[in-house]
């Protein structure tokens, strides 16, 4: 969710390489755990926010480029994500879940 607090939203983005998705971009929120799985926060043009396996994504997708975040980046502001870091290839906060 986005945030009014001043903290930044450290985000990685990647760009699918293959399959149906090749060439979407992907916001990985890499502070937000979004189930008990360990799944982190994601957001894409399709879908927008959803649970994201961040090993798998960074195995499917390779860095984005400039040019290929900007749309996705404009939306994220769009719908209230001011305070965005980008961030390179970067492991997630992990929690337990009392597990």
């Amino acid at each position: 969710m986005a945030t009014k607090s001043k903290k930044f939203e450290r985000i990685v983005f990647r760009t699918f390489k293959h399959g149906i998705g090749k060439g979407e971009v992907i916001a990985l929120f890499i502070d937000e755990i979004a189930n008990s799985d360990g799944d982190v926060g994601s957001y894409m043009h399709i879908g927008q926010h959803s649970p994201a396996d961040y090993t798998a994504c960074i195995q499917a997708t390779r860095k984005a480029t400039p040019q290929e975040i900007k749309p996705l980046l404009k939306e994220l502001h769009r719908v209230g994500y001011r305070n965005i870091k980008m961030m390179q290839r970067r492991m997630p906060k992990r929690k337990n879940y009392g597990k």
